[in-house]
Formats: C-alpha cells, structure tokens, sequence
C-alpha cells in the first residue's frame, strides 16, 4: 500500500513538473507590433474584417496592430508573402475564401506555394452575396437580369478577382437560368471586387455579386451607384430586408463566403489559443463594430475554421469541374 502511494504521489509531481515545463515554454504573446497582409484592395470586405480586428487588437494588447495591402496578380502577391513569412504569429493575413481556398484550386501546382502553406486561425464573419446592377441599367428585377443573360449578346459578368467565390456563385446562378457561353461572357480584374464595381457603376459590365459588406457604400444612401436585386442564398439579409432571396425565386445555389485572421503554416498553438481568446473575449464588442461596418459577426475558432477550410477547398474543386469552368488568366 505504501509502495502504491508513493508512486501515485510520484506521478503526481511528474505531471505537475510537466505542465510546469510546457507553461513556462510558451512565450508571451504578443511583444511587439504585428503586421496583417491584406492582398486585396483598401475599402474591400477582407480589408474592412482585418482593420477592425486589428484595432481591436491594438486597443486590448497594447502593442500596434497594422494592416498592410500587398494588391496584386489576384491577390497571389500578398498571399506569396504571407506563406514565406516567419511563422512567428506577427506576420498574419486578413483572408477569405478567394485567397485561402480558390486560388489553390485554380492555379494548382502553377502557384509559388501550396494550400498547406497557412494556417487557419480565427473566422470572424460569414457574408452572403447581393446580385446587382448599376442604377443606370433598365433591369429592375433578378429574373429580367437573367433574361438579359440569356438574350442579349452583349451581356457581361465578372466575379471581381478570377479567383473570388462570388464568381462561382454567378456561374451557378446562370447555369441554373440556362444561360450558355458562360466563360465567354466573364471579365476578370486583378485587384478583385473594388475594379468590378466601379466598371459595373461605369457601365462596363452588366453585373457583379457585392457582398453584403458593400450593401451600405453602394446601394443606400440618397445616390446609390447600384441596384440590388437579389440576397443569393435561403436567407434574407437584416441590412436590406426587402430584398427576395434566389431560393424563393426558384434557384438552388447557396454559396457564402468567409473572413477572418489566417497566418503561414506551423503557427505555434499559443499564437491561435491568444487570438481565440481576444475574439472570445471581446465577442459583443467586437459584433458591434463589425455590424457598424455592414459585417455579419460569425466567429469559429482555429480548429473548425480549420475543417470548414478545408471542406470548401474541396467543394470548390467540385464546382469547377461540375460547371465547366474555365480560367483564361495570365
């Protein structure tokens, strides 16, 4: 019995020592200024998620919290940097589902890195997209929008950047309505949804999906650039509640995209448990800045942003393939 004792009295003070070890192994988090890469344009949804978040950040740790825009070659330049930088939890990137999942399953191989060059760390919205026009095009309504899909030869969409998820879901939409030569019909820019807009606004293009971000610069106030006609999806937005959804006007697809705080791979795990707990933390405060901004606050943690990163990563792949989706891009 004594014998018995002792070691559990051992193996308690193992443990212990143990815990003792790995508590004083971690180091403090953060000490010095943190750099979060934007490789989409200022003003875009990715950059609005990183700038709140990161003065949020600033605001809690006390140590400067700053987003730099690194724009170019569809978004390809700043995730380059983000997957080469030390991964050290002071180099991260505000990502969404274009940089983070699309990118990989359009360029393959073709890309400088590789998908299993980052690390999921925190999602802080889920934003769902708006069908649009500009206020200057005579379609009032998403069904004469695919109407003129279909009839009028001089009918153009884009997706903003070629890599960005609102692309895939107007070339579901347009599938579904019957529309043909899709490919033929899309125009890409490289600085992504910012370029797309403003040509929709010009008269350039006949549409482009916003996203729900966008809804307030675009299509409120007294002179709105552009018309909205439709929430993509099953659910009506909060924002804008008179708006039909492409469900109750017979249509199947439900795409939605993401943002959040993403970083290089083999990110120590203190550097993800400390932005959990800031957003954990900070979760009211946090959705009242983000609804102020026009974002939808929907928060995952590093290990399911990880697996729902992964499962649209393959859906994506599934949908090139099953829509017939072609990428003519330098």
């Amino acid at each position: 019995m004594k014998k018995y004792a002792f070691y559990v009295v051992l193996m308690l003070i193992l443990t212990a020592m143990t815990a003792g070890v790995a508590l004083a192994a971690a180091p403090k988090y953060p000490e010095r200024d943190i750099t979060i890469i934007g490789p989409w344009s200022p003003g875009s949804g990715t950059d609005t998620i990183g700038r709140v978040v990161a003065q949020y950040a600033s605001e809690k740790w006390g140590v400067p919290v700053n987003v730099i825009n690194k724009v170019g070659a569809y978004g390809i330049s700043g995730v380059q940097e983000l997957a080469e930088a030390k991964p050290d939890g002071y180099t991260l990137g505000t990502s969404c589902q274009a940089d983070a999942q699309v990118m990989y399953a359009i360029f393959g191989d073709n890309l400088p890195f590789t998908k299993d060059q980052r690390t999921y760390i925190v999602k802080l919205s889920e934003l769902r997209f708006i069908a649009a026009v500009s206020v200057e095009q005579n379609i009032k309504t998403f069904e004469e929008l695919m109407e003129f899909a279909r009839t009028d030869p001089s009918f153009r969409w884009s997706g903003g950047s070629v890599t960005g998820l609102t692309g895939f879901a107007i070339a579901y939409l347009l599938n579904e309505a019957g529309v043909k030569d899709i490919n033929a019909k899309r125009v890409n820019f490289e600085g992504g949804g910012m370029d797309a807009t403003a040509a929709m606004a010009g008269g350039h293009l006949t549409t482009y999906f916003i996203s729900e971000t966008e809804y307030k610069t675009y299509c409120a106030g007294d002179k709105p650039l552009l018309r909205p006609l439709a929430v993509v999806g099953d659910q009506r937005l909060k924002t804008a509640p008179d708006l039909p959804t492409t469900k109750e006007l017979g249509y199947q697809c439900t795409l939605k995209g993401w943002y959040g705080i993403t970083g290089p791979a083999n990110i120590p795990d203190y550097v993800y448990t400390a932005w959990e707990k800031l957003v954990e933390e900070g979760r009211e405060e946090l959705e009242k800045r983000y609804q102020k901004a026009g974002i939808t606050f929907t928060y995952l943690p590093h290990k399911e942003f990880t697996a729902e990163g992964d499962k649209m990563y393959n859906d994506v792949v599934k949908l090139i393939s099953e829509l017939g989706l072609e990428f003519d891009v330098d």
